[in-house]
C-alpha cells in the first residue's frame, strides 16, 4: 500500500503560506480599521471590536504555522532515525512499517492544515462546520493534534522494532480486531439483528477461515436464529397484514424485507415479500389512476380548485410516476386558475354578506382577501369598498341600539 505522507518541505511551505494568509487578513482588517477611524472620528468604542478579527487571524496563523513546523521537525527526526537504523542493520528497511499509521497521520495533518487555513482567511467562521463537513475548529484542532501525536508515537515505536517484533505486533492487532468483531456478533445476536450479524460473520469467515472461535460464532448464529424463526415469521405476518389493511404499504414492505434479510433461507418469508410487493404495486397503480382521472374530470369541467387538490395529492404521493409527469406541465396554469376562482368566489361572497347586512363578516372576509391576495384586481375593488363597509357597519350597529 502506498503512503501519501506530506514531505518536510511541503509542511514548511504550508506553514509559511498559513502565516502569510493570516498576516494578509490582519492587514485587511487594519485597512478597514483606518476607514472606520476616518468615518467615525468622534468615538473610539468600535476600535476593540473592529480590531479583534485581525488579531485573531494573526494568532491563529502563527499558532498553525508553529504546529506545522513542529510536525515537520518530528518527521525530519524520524527520517534521520530510519536512515541511522538502515545503516546499523546494513540494509534497507521494509517499506511496510506501520503504513496504516502513516496513512492516518497524513490524513490528520492534511485536515489540520485545511482547517487552519480556513480559519486564517475567515476568522468569523472558526466556530462553524466547513464545506467538507468538519466539526467546529475549537474541538477539531485538539482532536487532530492528539491523533497526530499518537500516530507519531506509534510510528516511532514501530520503526524501532525488528522483523519478528513487527510480525508479532501485527498478529496481536489482527487478534484484537477479530475479538472485537466477535463481540459485535454476540451483541447483534442478543438484539435479534440477524442480518447484520450474518454480514459481519461472513466477513470474519473470509478473514479467518476454519478458526474455532469463528466456527463457534457461526453455530451460535444458526441456533439463535432457528430458535426464533417460526415465531418471528408469524408475528411479522400478523403485523404486515394490519399495516396493509390501513394502507401503510411502505411500512409493511420494509418490515417483510427485514424478515427476509434476517432469515434468507426461509421460503415462507420470500413468498410473503413477493405478495406484499405485488399488492403494494397494485394499490399504487390504482391510486395513481384514480387521482389522475379525478384531475382530468375536474379540468374538463374547469373546477380548478378541485383539480388542483387532485394534482397536488398525485404530486406529493407519487412524484416520479409517469402520469404525474403528464400533469406537471399544467400545474402552474391550474394553480393560477384555482387562485382566480377562489378570489372571484370570495368577492361574490363578500357582496352577498353586504346585501344581507352582515357587515362584520363581510369586513373580516375582505381583510382576509387583502392579506392573501394583496395585488389582485379583487383586492383593488375591495380596498375601495372597505371604508364604506365599515361606515355601514357603524350605522347598522347604531340603528340596532336605538
Amino acid at each position: 500500500m502506498s503512503v501519501k505522507l506530506p514531505t518536510v518541505q511541503w509542511l514548511r511551505l504550508a506553514a509559511v503560506v498559513l502565516f502569510v494568509l493570516s498576516v494578509g487578513a490582519a492587514v485587511l482588517d487594519l485597512l478597514a480599521l483606518g476607514e472606520l477611524r476616518r468615518t467615525h472620528p468622534e468615538t473610539t468604542d468600535w476600535i476593540t471590536q473592529a480590531a479583534a478579527p485581525g488579531v485573531v487571524a494573526l494568532l491563529i496563523g502563527a499558532a498553525g504555522a508553529c504546529v506545522l513546523l513542529g510536525i515537520s521537525q518530528v518527521l525530519s527526526s524520524l527520517a534521520s532515525l530510519a536512515t541511522q537504523l538502515r545503516a546499523e542493520r546494513g540494509g534497507p528497511m521494509t517499506p511496510e512499517i506501520s503504513t496504516r499509521a502513516l496513512d492516518q497521520l497524513s490524513e490528520a495533518v492534511e485536515a489540520l492544515t485545511r482547517q487552519m487555513q480556513c480559519r486564517a482567511t475567515d476568522p468569523g467562521a472558526s466556530h462553524a462546520p466547513d464545506a467538507a463537513g468538519l466539526p467546529p475548529a475549537s474541538t477539531l484542532n485538539e482532536r487532530l493534534l492528539e491523533r497526530a501525536v499518537f500516530l507519531l508515537e506509534e510510528l516511532r515505536e514501530t520503526s524501532l522494532l525488528n522483523e519478528t517484533q513487527r510480525a508479532e505486533r501485527l498478529s496481536q492487532l489482527v487478534h484484537r480486531r477479530k475479538h472485537a468483531a466477535l463481540l459485535d456478533v454476540s451483541r447483534l445476536l442478543q438484539q435479534g439483528q440477524w442480518a447484520k450479524a450474518e454480514h459481519l460473520l461472513s466477513a470474519l469467515e473470509k478473514q479467518h477461515p476454519g478458526e474455532p472461535d469463528v466456527v463457534d460464532a457461526r453455530s451460535a448464529l444458526e441456533v439463535s436464529r432457528g430458535a426464533v424463526e417460526r415465531q418471528t415469521l408469524a408475528d411479522t405476518r400478523a403485523r404486515a397484514e394490519d399495516l396493509m389493511a390501513v394502507g401503510s404499504w411502505d411500512q409493511a414492505l420494509e418490515m417483510v424485507q427485514s424478515l427476509v434479510d434476517n432469515f434468507p433461507s426461509n421460503a415462507d418469508a420470500r413468498v410473503m415479500l413477493a405478495r406484499v410487493s405485488r399488492e403494494r404495486d397494485l394499490f399504487r397503480e390504482s391510486t395513481v389512476q384514480r387521482l389522475y382521472e379525478e384531475a382530468k374530470y375536474e379540468l374538463e369541467r374547469r373546477n380548478w380548485r378541485r383539480a388542483l387538490g387532485a394534482v397536488q395529492k398525485l404530486t406529493e404521493r407519487y412524484p416520479d410516476h409517469s402520469k404525474t409527469n403528464k400533469l406537471r406541465p399544467q400545474f402552474r396554469t391550474i394553480q393560477d386558475n384555482a387562485e382566480i376562482e377562489e378570489r372571484q368566489e370570495t368577492e361574490s361572497r363578500i357582496r352577498e354578506l353586504v346585501q344581507a347586512k352582515r357587515f362584520a363578516d363581510a369586513i373580516a372576509l375582505s381583510e382576509d382577501l387583502l392579506r392573501r391576495f394583496p395585488k389582485s384586481p379583487q383586492a383593488d375593488a375591495i380596498s375601495e369598498l372597505l371604508p364604506k363597509m365599515r361606515e355601514l357597519a357603524i350605522q347598522h350597529e347604531a340603528g340596532a341600539i336605538r
